[in-house]
């Protein structure tokens, strides 16, 4: 399946990257390559992760790349998952918005 990501995802993920880069460039770099990985392998095996504890009738799943959450969604249809969210481990998430049909 094909991997994309909402908008709203990716400025999380940039400004998750933005915060690593002013402490240390190459840890940002590290983390931005395992995110890549993860994305890749989320392509290849689209039902991995497990339900949002707080959120269990919600149709997404999550994955962990430390130290973020990584909420995502399939769309069965069109065989595309969609990376809808992007929350801190420390952070309680608000209730994911999925992509428009």
């Amino acid at each position: 399946m094909r991997v994309r990501i909402t908008p709203d995802a990716r400025a999380k993920i940039d400004a998750a990257l933005d915060t690593i880069l002013r402490e240390d460039r190459f840890a940002a770099k590290r983390y931005r390559e395992k995110i890549g990985r993860s994305l890749r392998q989320l392509g290849q095996f689209p039902r991995r992760g497990h339900f949002v504890p707080e959120y269990p009738t919600a149709p997404v799943k999550q994955f962990i790349v430390l130290p973020y959450r990584f909420f995502c969604y399939i769309d069965e249809r069109a065989k595309v998952v969609w990376v809808v969210d992007v929350w801190h481990g420390a952070q309680i998430p608000t209730y994911p918005r999925l992509p428009a049909p």
